[in-house]
């Protein structure tokens, strides 16, 4: 009778070792399933079906994290909401800095020196017009004096002759003036577009 039960004992041992594996094994398998990454186009392609609803979370290839420069100034204006899709070159923030105060007083500079070659080309064209009433008046006396040999009109001739070589030098120090006026406004300009490239650094665009 002992060894009846025993053995009952032993086979009741044995099952629930069984079992308690079995059990453990099926749980590690459900618990453990296994995920294979697809690509949406690879999806797309098995199925042959060019509108196929798929649930799933899209990851980007690349991504990139810009991060704020306090030392460049304080961020002026955000282009951008996280998540978007940018390209290449995209702005995404500017900074507030001085470059656009910078960029103003480059631009009246501009204003003021193109005035100043508005003027100066005014007083050198009067100055030619001066010049050049003389220099008929001085023709019109030699026609005169070939005409009439008097010392009246050869006197007149004279003082002409001064007149004209004198208002010449003014016009031709007006040509100067205008030259260096001109120099000055694209001297300004260039300081501009310089001002402008720097202003331009102070937006941060996207390098993907």
């Amino acid at each position: 009778m002992y060894f009846s039960l025993l053995v009952i004992i032993l086979l009741s041992l044995v099952s629930a070792i069984s079992i308690f594996t079995s059990n453990g094994k099926t749980k590690k398998e459900i618990s453990d399933p296994i995920v294979e990454a697809q690509s949406v186009k690879s999806l797309i392609d098995e199925m042959k079906a060019p509108n196929l609803i798929l649930a799933g979370k899209v990851m980007p290839n690349n991504s990139n994290k810009i991060k704020i420069d306090p030392e460049r100034g304080i961020v002026k204006e955000i282009m951008v909401n996280e998540g978007d899709v940018v390209e290449k070159g995209q702005p995404l923030f500017k900074y507030q800095t001085d470059q656009q105060r910078k960029v103003l007083e480059a631009e009246m500079e501009v204003e003021i020196k193109a005035r100043a070659v508005e003027q100066t080309q005014a007083t050198a064209n009067q100055k030619w017009t001066a010049h050049n009433q003389k220099v008929t008046e001085l023709e019109k006396a030699r026609q005169d004096y070939a005409k009439e040999k008097s010392e009246e009109l050869q006197s007149m001739i004279k003082a002409l002759e001064g007149e004209v070589t004198s208002l010449h030098a003014e016009a031709m120090a007006g040509d100067n003036e205008v030259m260096n006026a001109e120099t000055e406004l694209r001297r300004a300009r260039l300081l501009q577009e310089n001002e402008n490239e720097r202003l331009n650094e102070d937006t941060v665009t996207a390098d993907h």
